[in-house]
């Protein structure tokens, strides 16, 4: 699933389409939103993978015009009603000359507080 936002009157608001500047939110993508992000938006199709591979560890890597930032992210999963369960995954953040993409697995806190305003200063 891929969102838009863009930071207006110091809100985040969702947007119907990319504009430069905005950030665009990619969660659990299918194979065919894989394919347009690398074919459309010119991202490192490496950078996309690793996004996506649970098994990727924290790092800054830069390529030609492109940022990566992989960092693991809390994400708990109700087992039982007695049972919860923790864990990390990796979220991508690709920086690029006109978007900045957030690349996940699974949704968690973090973007959705990102895309609510509830994290002030984005």
């Amino acid at each position: 699933m891929i969102h838009f936002y863009q930071t207006k009157d110091n809100a985040v608001r969702e947007v119907d389409q990319p504009e430069p500047g905005c950030w665009i939110s990619v969660v659990d993508p299918t194979a065919q939103e894989v394919q347009n992000l690398i074919e459309e938006y010119g991202l490192d199709s490496g950078f996309v993978r690793s996004s996506l591979d649970e098994e990727e560890s924290s790092r800054i890597e830069r390529e030609d015009d492109q940022t990566l930032i992989i960092v693991d992210t809390a994400v708990s999963e109700i087992q039982t009603e007695e049972t919860i369960l923790f864990f990390t995954v990796p979220l991508g953040i690709i920086i690029t000359d006109d978007y900045v993409f957030t690349i996940s697995l699974r949704d968690n806190r973090v973007l959705h507080d990102l895309a609510e305003g509830v994290i002030r200063g984005v």
